[in-house]
């Protein structure tokens, strides 16, 4: 089964990016990061250099695949039951993961801290950690279930092309949450464009934009699909 995944064009924006930015880097040990899905197929775009595994989470031999810096590859997967499975990727330099689509309970890419894009959108994640990804430079987590979300180590936010260096519409944040976010966001001067989408949630009427935009962002209240 084929899946198509969303907004291709702005993966490959900013994997062009990824592949100026990790050229004169060095060795890393390997990093693990999960996702767990009870969807019967699992696709997921991923970028870096050196190899990785997958382990699928269903007892199968793990995979071992070979990321091309500057390149995107596409790995899916078939379970032969709609039960929980948590996919488990190793990989010493993954830079970008576009895991949307999959109907993600839980993403745990806390060990991955050279990740610079992150789309994973249209999941039902409750819960997102980005803390330790400092280097994050784009981050897509629309249409989830997040009620809060600490950017504060993530100084690097910052428009890529047309893609927002942040996408946190259509999810459960209230006015006070989005306040909140807002206040964790950098307020970095020399980064040229620093736009965020916040359509779609119970507190995007009444939460204060005055906060991002003190702080040189874009408040977008465009839906983006």
């Amino acid at each position: 089964m084929k899946k198509q995944k969303l907004n291709l064009r702005n993966v490959i924006a900013i994997v062009i990016c990824i592949a100026v930015t990790t050229m004169f880097s060095g060795c890393k040990k390997s990093e693990k990061m999960t996702m767990t899905t009870e969807q019967s197929v699992v696709v997921f775009n991923i970028s870096g250099s050196g190899t990785a595994t997958i382990n699928w989470g269903d007892g199968t031999k793990n995979e071992t695949i070979k990321l091309i810096k500057g390149e995107v590859s596409t790995h899916s997967y078939g379970y032969s039951s709609t039960s929980a499975h948590t996919v488990t990727i190793t990989g010493k330099k993954i830079v970008l993961l576009d895991c949307s689509d999959n109907q993600l309970t839980d993403l745990n890419v806390s060990n991955n801290t050279e990740l610079i894009g992150l789309l994973c959108n249209n999941n039902q994640l409750t819960n997102l950690d980005v803390s330790n990804n400092t280097e994050l430079n784009a981050l897509r987590c629309n249409n989830n279930q997040l009620t809060k979300l600490d950017l504060s180590n993530n100084m690097k936010l910052t428009d890529v092309n047309e893609f927002l260096a942040l996408n946190c519409s259509n999810n459960k944040f209230s006015d006070d949450a989005l306040n909140a976010l807002f206040g964790t966001l950098h307020e970095y001067i020399f980064l040229d464009s620093k736009s965020i989408n916040i359509t779609g949630n119970p507190g995007t009427d009444t939460c204060d934009k005055s906060i991002a935009t003190a702080k040189g962002w874009t408040v977008d209240d465009t839906d983006v699909k």
